[in-house]
């Protein structure tokens, strides 16, 4: 038996103390959802936490993660770039983002977990500056 703290049998969540959390920069969720497919299969996450999704959050695939037990659902997207997403099996409460560098891009969503925990899922590119920048 896993630490898992969601039933795959029964698809409902049972309180516990251990909860498993994977986080993926996925570089594009629509184009890799093969993988990410496999991924959830062998991994089995209670919370996966995804960047670079590339997609606007309207059209982020929610049923595709709804049917594999992932009904909880924070998504902050981006048309082409950015964009993260928080997708559970544990409830996320106070769900909220934020533009920390007032750009406009979608980099940051936090929600609160079971037993008060706020989770925080950025995506934060490399720092280098580009050879035309220099």
């Amino acid at each position: 038996m896993t630490a898992s703290a969601y039933d795959t049998a029964s698809k409902a969540y049972r309180p516990s103390k251990r909860a498993r959390l994977v986080t993926w920069n996925v570089n594009s969720v629509r184009a890799r959802i093969d993988l990410v497919d496999r991924f959830i299969s062998l991994q089995d996450p209670d919370i996966l936490c995804l960047q670079e999704i590339k997609v606007q959050t309207d059209q982020f695939p929610r049923s595709w993660f709804e049917e594999r037990g992932y009904v909880h659902q924070a998504i902050a997207g981006q048309r082409n770039h950015h964009g993260v997403a928080t997708l559970s099996r544990l409830p996320l409460e106070e769900i909220e983002s934020a533009d920390w560098c007032q750009k406009g891009d979608a980099r940051h969503i936090a929600a609160r977990l079971p037993g008060g925990v706020k989770l925080h899922n950025f995506y934060v590119p490399q720092g280098a500056m580009s050879q035309t920048a220099r």
